[in-house]
């Protein structure tokens, strides 16, 4: 085994994975319920009915739509914080103009 094999195999044994690399075969104490349970053929049959299916699709589609809602409403308190961070400058260059004597434009509202 390499050495990268051999750390990986040590850190799964320190997680608790114990893991076989090969098939080994299994002794089993009454070997007649081994082949009643491979005569018995199980029937492959869907985990969801079509209405689950449905439901679950739904709340998919509600799931993607609430990061769009979301990014709309910080898309307006970006313009909302522009909005205010250019009054705000448009006022401190007021202040800054009146403090000097000097008259200039006056600020936007």
């Amino acid at each position: 085994m390499s050495r990268l094999a051999v750390s990986r195999q040590a850190r799964d044994l320190l997680d608790g994975l114990i893991t076989v690399h090969r098939e080994l075969p299994v002794r089993r104490e009454n070997p007649a319920v081994d082949v009643i349970a491979r005569n018995h053929p199980v029937a492959p049959r869907p985990a969801y009915g079509p209405e689950q299916h449905r439901a679950a699709l739904d709340r998919r589609r509600a799931d993607i739509g609430r990061p769009a809602d979301a990014a709309v409403e910080l898309n307006a308190v970006d313009q909302r914080a522009a909005e205010l961070d250019r009054r705000i400058t448009d006022l401190l260059d007021f202040s800054a103009l009146a403090r000097d004597g000097r008259t200039g434009r006056e600020p936007r509202s």
